[in-house]
């Protein structure tokens, strides 16, 4: 039987809740979130790509920061990590 959160989220305490929604385990997901944004900005660079972290675009009224813009002279692309586990066994690139 699902119990409630234990830091009194309105939620039932899963597996997949707390390692994707707590406020209990948001500082570790960060953690993660930036430790992949760092791993592939230093592959980026070493691959010869320009690379610019979490820079604020403004236009048609809206803001967008991805969290990386590659480029190249022959083109650019973004990238938006997620972090959605924490198994290191099941880890993409």
């Amino acid at each position: 039987m699902p119990t409630q959160c234990r830091a009194e989220c309105p939620a039932s305490e899963t597996a997949s809740y707390i390692i994707q929604h707590c406020i209990l385990s948001h500082g570790g997901r960060v953690r993660r979130h930036d430790t992949v944004l760092n791993m592939l900005e230093i592959a980026l660079h070493k691959k010869g790509y320009r690379v610019t972290k979490e820079k604020m675009f403004i236009g048609n009224k809206r803001r967008r920061k991805p969290d990386l813009v590659c480029s190249e002279p022959s083109g650019a692309f973004i990238i938006d990590a997620q972090v959605v586990g924490d198994n290191p066994s099941t880890t993409h690139w």
